[in-house]
């Protein structure tokens, strides 16, 4: 079994992940193509982490010069991106690096619960990962990201229904990471901000 934590920690805090850890960063990185310069001069901090989340990546994969090689990282599986839903490439995009040390590319599963992949009211990708560091539990790792444009309503019902259709790997320990750009600290006040709390609630999360 992997403990549960969830830590604010400056980066010189951070240690090397354990063989009894899931470590995982998540960030909203506003951008991937002009960070990744940044992410390989400061890769031996990273490879700290087991799992890296990025959205907002505002790029196209079509449409990069080196396709992967623009985005692989030392030490990590060739990542697990989603385009942007517009088609502008902006305003969206999710990104998923798995470490090395967690598994096998081979363990490695992108499943695609969402009926509606088109509505631009939320951006979602979940990674399966099987034998992880080892163990014969499986983590899913969900990345996912909400445009403070889209309709926060939309977004949640949406989010109901992969919930809804995640059950099936309820025995899996389940890891929900991303920004969704709705403020829980006005819950009392913020219809959305409820909804949001009572749907994650009612599936354990």
């Amino acid at each position: 079994e992997f403990p549960i934590s969830c830590q604010y920690k400056q980066e010189k805090n951070v240690r090397m992940s354990k063989e009894t850890e899931l470590k995982i960063f998540s960030l909203n990185v506003q951008s991937l193509l002009n960070k990744i310069d940044h992410l390989r001069e400061e890769i031996n901090s990273y490879q700290k982490y087991d799992v890296l989340c990025f959205c907002e990546t505002n790029f196209i994969f079509e449409k990069l010069a080196n396709k992967e090689n623009d985005l692989v990282l030392e030490g990590f599986h060739d990542p697990i991106f989603k385009n942007p839903l517009r088609s502008s490439g902006k305003g969206g995009g999710l990104i998923t690096y798995i470490n090395k040390r967690v598994c096998d590319a081979e363990s490695i599963v992108e499943l695609d619960p969402l009926s509606d992949r088109t509505n631009l009211s939320g951006e979602f990708q979940f990674i399966k990962i099987g034998e992880c560091k080892g163990y014969s539990s499986t983590k899913v790792i969900g990345n996912i990201y909400r445009s403070p444009s889209g309709n926060a309503d939309i977004f949640v019902t949406l989010l109901d229904e992969l919930c809804r259709s995640l059950n099936r790997h309820s025995r899996k320990h389940i890891v929900l990471t991303g920004d969704l750009n709705i403020d829980l600290l006005k819950h009392e006040n913020f219809k959305a901000a409820q909804n949001l709390i009572d749907k994650l609630s009612k599936y354990g999360f």
